[in-house]
């Protein structure tokens, strides 16, 4: 099999649809964002039972989901965001990393946990 589209991770997300994450990309999210790898409890709960989901504008194949986060001293206060992407009727992690805030101007609303 290709190493291109080898799984590392599989999820499943709010709605039960199978999410995954390919080898290649996981290792590309955790070179440019090594703190993902040691908080990778809240990428999978940002997929699982995200806070709120928003659709790129500039991209109608992708929403980003989000996670608010308060815990340790380096991310307080701070949102996990899981970039999806979906292609060819498979839907995969793009990145994960830590913001500060949700880029309102540049995604919009589609859910929100109440």
């Amino acid at each position: 099999m290709d190493k291109l589209f080898q799984i590392e991770h599989t999820f499943t997300d709010r709605y039960g649809i199978k999410v995954f994450w390919y080898k290649k990309g996981y290792k590309d999210v955790l070179n440019d964002h090594p703190e993902v790898g040691s908080h990778f409890e809240l990428v999978c709960k940002a997929i699982e039972n995200p806070d709120s989901i928003y659709q790129d504008v500039d991209n109608i194949n992708r929403v980003c989901n989000y996670l608010h986060y308060s815990g340790g001293y380096k991310y307080q206060n701070k949102h996990m965001k899981v970039v999806l992407e979906s292609a060819y009727g498979i839907i995969r992690v793009i990145t994960a990393y830590f913001c500060l805030n949700i880029k309102e101007k540049q995604e919009n609303l589609i859910w929100k946990k109440v």
